[in-house]
Order: structure tokens, then C-alpha cells, then sequence
């Protein structure tokens, strides 16, 4: 994941692909307890709303390489819309989440009381990028957060740790063409969404 997040910079990439790229609007819900439970195990339990498709996720601790690369392991699931209301609206405990979930979130006890800690929208366009004879999805976002702060970045999902080095030359000879800087950036969505919080 490559990050790049200075607005007018967001904008710039967004036109040079205009009408190519396809944008969908996602509703991001993240739950934990008062004493921030998840967090202190680096962990995050997302639910994310799609229009009619929604989607739960556990995204586990965060290493970064010297390149700037985020690596950061994610189950994800899809739910029906109803539950995933459900969820939003009545919280969640451990021994209700599906069992590719519940798998990787095992030490918890299944009573554990999860609410809707952190909320942003995200308007994501991703487009099919082809360079050095390297195919990528690039994402590129455009994160409201609840301040009313609004950040532009870039991410590259990969599906394998080892693509990094090769993603990086296709990522460097685009930004370069098109005179943007990569800026890595230090902190994820959920933390400056939290950092932005009002009354955090």
C-alpha cells in the first residue's frame, strides 16, 4: 500500500484518468469499548457499507518497509446489509462476528461489548494500471472525515508481500510523468480519523 495525500495532488491524479476511472461511495464504521480493547491489541474491526453490499473486516498490526510500503494483514468478509446495520446500530460481540473473523480475534472473550468508535466516508475510484509489464489496482480516495477535513491518497493493493518492489517502479515512473511526489503516509485512515474526532 503507497499512500500519497496532499489534496490538490489527489486532484491532479484524479483528472489525468478521468472518465476511466469508476467511484463507489463507502460508509466505514469502526467498532471497540470505551477502553479501546482492539487498539491496544492493534487490531481493527471495520464494517463497511457499500449501497446494497457491506462488508466486515479485522485488519491486524502494521509494519512498514524501508521504501514506505504498508503491509498490514486484513480478513475480510461479506454480511448481508441487515446485519451489518445491525451491527452499527446494536454493537457487536466476539461470538457473533463469522468464523473467518472470529478466528483471528480468538483471545477475546465472546461477551466483549464492540461499538461504532470511529465513522468516515471514503469516496474510492480504482482503475486497472499497466506499466513494466506489471498489472495494479489503483485506488485512489478521497476520505471526508468528521471534522470536515478532507485527505486525497493513493493506495496500490497487492496480493502478495513480494509485488512490492516491482509495484514501486510502475508507482515512481507515473508520479513521475505526471510531477507528483510520493509522500509516504505515516498514519492510517483510522488514526487520523480519530485524531479528528471532535472532543477526541
Amino acid at each position: 500500500e503507497l499512500r500519497s495525500g496532499i489534496r490538490s495532488l489527489g486532484e491532479k491524479l484524479l483528472d489525468h484518468f478521468g472518465g476511466e476511472c469508476q467511484t463507489r461511495l463507502q460508509e466505514n464504521y469502526f467498532f471497540d469499548t470505551p477502553e479501546r480493547t482492539l487498539a491496544k491489541r492493534a487490531w481493527a474491526l471495520r464494517v463497511r457499507m457499500e449501497g446494497a453490499t457491506a462488508f466486515l473486516a479485522a485488519k491486524g498490526p502494521a509494519a512498514r518497509t524501508a521504501d514506505g510500503v504498508t503491509i498490514r494483514p486484513e480478513v475480510e468478509t461479506d454480511i448481508p446489509p441487515s446485519l451489518a446495520r445491525g451491527f452499527i446500530d446494536n454493537g457487536i460481540t466476539p461470538k457473533s462476528l463469522p468464523d473467518a473473523i472470529r478466528r483471528v480475534l480468538s483471545d477475546l472473550p465472546d461477551d466483549l461489548q464492540l461499538a461504532v468508535f470511529i465513522f468516515f466516508r471514503n469516496h474510492r475510484s480504482w482503475i486497472v494500471y499497466a506499466d513494466f509489464g506489471l498489472t495494479l489496482e489503483l485506488e485512489i480516495d478521497r476520505t471526508e472525515f468528521a471534522d470536515g477535513t478532507v485527505d486525497y491518497e493513493l493506495e496500490v493493493e497487492l496480493p502478495h508481500r513480494d509485488l512490492a518492489s516491482k509495484a514501486l517502479p510502475v508507482i515512481h515512473r507515473l508520479m513521475n510523468t505526471l510531477d507528483i511526489p510520493i509522500i509516504p503516509q505515516r498514519e492510517g485512515k483510522f488514526s487520523r480519523a480519530f485524531q479528528r474526532k471532535p472532543n477526541a
